[in-house]
Order: structure tokens, then C-alpha cells, then sequence
């Protein structure tokens, strides 16, 4: 595992596609088209369509799948075509859906870049107790984002010993050991996920999709029930795990006070009306 910057990065993913035809090759380069006005018109469709089907944290992260869709063009040899309106067909969604969450936001990040330039405006209040500096046209540079990026797929799993074993759902077999790895993007377009969670730490929805094998056997997936049963003292040890072996950017937001020198860091503002609407734009 290596870290570097959005913008060394380039359109670059930071784990890739298993492609090749042992699906043992990690492609890492993408390519976006231009964000055209019709974007916003096909995303536009495709809201009215789904406003009555999403809850807000669906809503927020489908509609990031369905951008993308829209405006990748490839990934290795895995292509995204239009139709001839301009539009994407649903296969290209279940495709983003299936891909490692830091892979979605890394190409998010990056198609902002594109489309806006890699500037964003925020409001900032000085965290510096002793400082009262206030502006709404703070400048935080994307490019500047912290990217760890995986060498290899291995890289992202780890196993974890439990303090307090439980029994699985066969009602015999003692879980004394997990095996964790990434979480996909499909764990966040879910009824009800808590997209602060999913990207800053883990609610049990994640950590039901980080569990990829348990007692060093087999793939094994673990029900809500399962997940239910961990210990609290388990689930904490799980998520600084997950987090210290995660790649992807870190979804956050540094900027020094002008007055007095303080870093200021603020979770980033990702959903689409912020990352692309006109508040978010800087002015230079």
C-alpha cells in the first residue's frame, strides 16, 4: 500500500477492476467524456424516475453510480456505452455497483475535477478556540486529496481474531475469526444506509460486506443477524482494522486559517448538489 495525492494519482482507480482472463489483473485507468449539459438532463430522468423507489442516503449514492455511468468511457477493457440520446443503459449502474467503494469515489472525485476544476468553496469557522476567523470562500484544492492506493488485491484483507467468539447461524459453528476486506459500492445503495458511516467508519451494513471468510476457511457471508452478535469491544478492533488496511481518498477537507495558522478539517461534502452546484464553485 502506497499514498499519494488525487492529482499524482491522475485517472487512476486506487485498487482497479479484476479483468484478464483469470480475473487476476488489477486494471487502474479509466477515462471520463467531457460533463455536457445533457448529463444534467439525463441525471434529471433518472431522479423523477427513482424519487418515489430511494431513501436519501440511496438516492445520494445511486445517483453518484448513475453519473458515472454517464460519463466514463472505460476501465481496461471494460466499456460504458451510451445510447444514441446520450443516455446510459441500467447495465452500466449494476457494473459501478459492483465496484470497490474507493474505486466510486476516487472516479467521482476525479470527474469533479474534470467538470468544475479542482477547487472547491466552503464555509469555514475556525476550529482555534482562541480564534474567531469566519469566511464562506474557504479554498480547498481536491488535487490535494491523500489517495492510498493498493499494489495488489491482497493488500485490502486482513483476518481478525474476536475477543468474544460467537455462534453462527448453523448453530454450531464458533466464528473465533474473520477475514476482512473492502466494502462495494452496492453496501452503500442500500434502504436506510447512513452514508456518514459508510465513509468515515462503519455501520453494520458495511461491516457486514467487509466480512469476506470466517476461522480461515471458505468465503462466507454473514447475515444481519451474525452481524447483531458481535461485541462492541469486536466491532470497534473491526473498523480500525478495515480502516488502516482501506484504500481509497480520504473523504475530508483541510484548510489553514488565515489568521491564526490552525488546520481546519471538516468531513467532505460529497453529495451531488454540493460537489457540483455553484456554492461549491471558487470564484477564481
Amino acid at each position: 500500500m502506497r499514498t499519494t495525492t488525487l492529482g499524482e494519482l491522475g485517472n487512476n482507480l486506487p485498487i482497479g477492476i479484476l479483468q484478464g482472463e483469470n480475473k487476476n489483473v488489477l486494471q487502474k485507468a479509466f477515462e471520463l467524456r467531457p460533463f455536457k449539459t445533457r448529463v444534467d438532463r439525463h441525471l434529471g430522468k433518472w431522479k423523477l424516475a427513482n424519487a418515489s423507489k430511494y431513501d436519501e442516503g440511496q438516492m445520494t449514492s445511486s445517483l453518484v453510480a448513475k453519473l458515472l455511468s454517464l460519463l466514463l468511457i472505460n476501465v481496461g477493457d471494460s466499456a460504458f456505452p451510451l445510447d444514441p440520446e446520450g443516455d446510459s443503459p441500467p447495465e452500466s449502474e449494476v457494473k459501478l455497483y459492483n465496484w470497490h467503494a474507493d474505486d466510486v469515489m476516487v472516479a467521482y472525485l476525479r470527474a469533479r475535477i474534470n467538470a468544475l476544476g479542482p477547487e472547491m468553496q466552503l464555509a469555514m469557522s475556525c476550529a482555534n478556540p482562541n480564534c474567531d476567523y469566519h469566511t464562506d470562500a474557504a479554498i480547498f484544492d481536491l488535487n490535494t486529496t491523500e489517495v492510498r492506493v493498493a499494489e495488489n488485491i491482497e493488500d485490502l484483507f486482513s483476518w481478525v481474531d474476536l475477543h468474544e467468539p460467537f455462534v453462527c447461524r448453523d448453530g454450531k459453528t464458533v466464528i473465533k475469526r474473520v477475514k476482512l476486506g473492502p466494502v462495494m459500492w452496492s453496501s452503500l445503495c442500500q434502504p436506510g444506509v447512513l452514508l456518514n458511516a459508510a465513509m468515515g467508519g462503519f455501520d453494520s451494513r458495511s461491516m457486514q460486506d467487509s466480512i469476506h471468510a470466517i476461522n480461515g476457511g471458505e468465503p462466507y457471508k454473514m447475515t444481519p443477524g451474525e452481524i447483531d452478535e458481535i461485541g462492541k469491544r469486536d466491532f470497534l478492533r473491526l473498523e480500525q482494522q478495515a480502516q488502516e488496511h482501506s484504500a481509497g481518498a480520504a473523504m475530508q477537507t483541510t484548510v489553514i486559517c488565515p489568521k491564526c495558522g490552525f488546520p481546519n478539517v471538516n468531513a467532505l461534502q460529497w453529495s451531488y448538489d454540493d460537489f457540483f452546484g455553484l456554492s461549491s464553485l471558487s470564484e477564481t
